[in-house]
């Protein structure tokens, strides 16, 4: 009983002494271990694989992205491309690359005074691609073999043009707010919103490039952030957040002019997933936490890559 009664006694002296160091804590610095507390408890960080890295045109201002499977393009029957726009003034256009090279095989320019944005296939026509203008309040409605316009529509009840993709039966477009709109395939008009949510109740503002990864939820880049968040579509709920601070940094390690992240593809045949950003010299085929880690086919390299860029 005594080694118990001096055990009870070191513990009330060690109370003690905490509790005297707790009165000399500053406010400011309990704020601060609270705030991180509270962070870890409200962010869901997914994990960040990547499989393999593949060359891409450093020229281009990534604005939307897109994977086409091997067949999808005339030029090249047998190669699995990406569908990309190209922004900037001056410099925006639609473009098809090869997957394992970078090498461009197509691109048609936009006019001087608009600047491109999102891009899309359509939901159940593959073969039709709508490209987003940032400020232009313009979509392009092109045919996927050749890139002709078949018409232009206009964005109405949208302040901007940002990001592009669409589930099964709707477009959803993101405008640099909190808000994901749901577009009909046809008129493209707007038929509902939702709001982008953290488990804590904040928004997520300055949603760009979307892609959707056909499992009711669509992954967002935030814009000038490296996160990409992954949204429950039902509910407009943030499930988990990605961090690619790491891709970011190789990128500008290999090129200084490469800019932030915003390029996602996804392959659903495969669950393969493609990451690049504006002006990276390369594309990151990764594997996120919750949407297609533990899938063997995305395991898959896409190929090898060189060290050479366009």
């Amino acid at each position: 009983s005594q080694h118990h009664t001096m055990r009870f006694s070191t513990s009330l002296v060690q109370l003690s002494v905490l509790l005297l160091l707790g009165a000399h804590v500053s406010p400011l610095a309990t704020a601060s271990r609270s705030l991180d507390v509270t962070r870890s408890l409200l962010s869901s960080r997914g994990s960040v694989d990547v499989v393999t890295r593949l060359d891409h045109d450093r020229s281009s201002y990534t604005q939307g992205f897109l994977f086409g499977a091997a067949g999808s393009e005339s030029s090249s029957p047998d190669a699995e491309v990406f569908y990309e726009s190209a922004g900037g003034y001056g410099a925006s256009d639609i473009r098809v690359s090869e997957v394992t090279s970078g090498s461009v095989l197509r691109r048609t320019a936009l006019p001087s005074n608009v600047f491109a944005e999102g891009l899309s296939d359509a939901p159940g026509d593959p073969n039709r691609l709508l490209q987003l203008t940032w400020q232009a309040k313009l979509v392009y409605n092109r045919q996927r073999s050749t890139f002709e316009l078949d018409d232009t529509i206009a964005l109405v009840g949208g302040r901007e043009g940002w990001g592009l993709t669409h589930d099964t039966s709707m477009f959803i477009l993101s405008n640099g707010s909190e808000h994901l709109s749901f577009r009909d395939p046809d008129s493209f008009e707007e038929t509902r919103s939702i709001v982008v949510r953290r488990s804590n109740g904040n928004v997520v503002r300055r949603l760009n490039e979307l892609e959707y990864t056909h499992d009711g939820h669509v992954l967002c880049n935030v814009w000038t952030t490296n996160e990409i968040v992954r949204v429950d579509l039902s509910t407009g709920q943030v499930s988990d957040t990605y961090d690619m601070s790491a891709l970011t940094a190789e990128a500008r390690s290999a090129y200084a002019n490469a800019e932030v992240l915003n390029g996602i593809a996804f392959d659903p045949a495969t669950k393969r997933l493609w990451i690049t950003g504006k002006h990276w010299p390369y594309v990151f085929q990764v594997l996120l936490e919750n949407v297609n880690h533990n899938d063997p086919s995305a395991q898959v390299p896409s190929s090898s890559s060189s060290s050479s860029n366009s």
